[in-house]
């Protein structure tokens, strides 16, 4: 359980992140552990945040050193395209399970839902390779509700993006059992 955030205004957009794992009801604190980002560099440049199962961050670690070139995440299509690259290496690689017997499922999911901010914008992606641009803010995760009203209700008093989405990421960890801190975050400069 987690939650990712992030702002986009003016010529900067930011990214902020919780730093609590779960396992089970046990929470894996900071302090505890000596490695609980949810943020991964990206080779181009910005950050990857990821929630859901711990897997999911060690999968998109993997993709980042092994398949740099397949992770073209300039926009919409570029990134509809690379995720449709990477599915059968998501499939065979990394043994993303698909539920074949599932008659509801509309698409092979890649399971990975991912807030990507980078110097071409912000990019909510989700398990059916969906891609949504996010104009201002946006939060995923469990804590997405809590960081949301947060981000709301500071965006247009703050000027930095970098503030607001740790603000976001900041109230999802003291109010969502879910999260917890310390909080991590990066900004980017935005392309004109």
């Amino acid at each position: 359980m987690s939650v990712v955030t992030g702002v986009r205004k003016g010529s900067v957009a930011a990214i902020a992140a919780d730093t609590l794992y779960t396992m089970g009801d046990r929470p894996r604190r900071y302090g505890f552990f000596r490695d609980t980002s949810k943020l991964v560099a990206l080779p181009h440049g910005g950050f990857v945040g990821v929630v859901g199962s711990t897997t999911n961050l060690m999968v998109m670690r993997s993709l980042v050193r092994e398949h740099p070139k397949k992770l073209k995440l300039t926009s919409i299509d570029t990134i509809f395209r690379s995720l449709l690259d990477l599915q059968p290496i998501l499939e065979e690689r990394y043994r993303v399970r698909i539920d074949e017997d599932d008659d509801e499922q509309p698409y092979d999911s890649n399971q990975l839902e991912l807030l990507v901010v980078n110097p071409h914008g912000i990019f909510h992606l989700l398990t059916y390779r969906e891609v949504i641009e996010v104009d201002r803010f946006w939060a995923i995760g469990s804590g997405a509700d809590v960081a949301l009203g947060a981000m709301h209700a500071l965006y247009d008093r703050i000027d930095d993006p970098l503030e607001i989405a740790r603000a976001g990421a900041l109230a999802a960890a003291e109010l969502e059992i879910t999260c917890g801190p310390p909080i991590e975050a990066e900004s980017v400069d935005l392309l004109a």
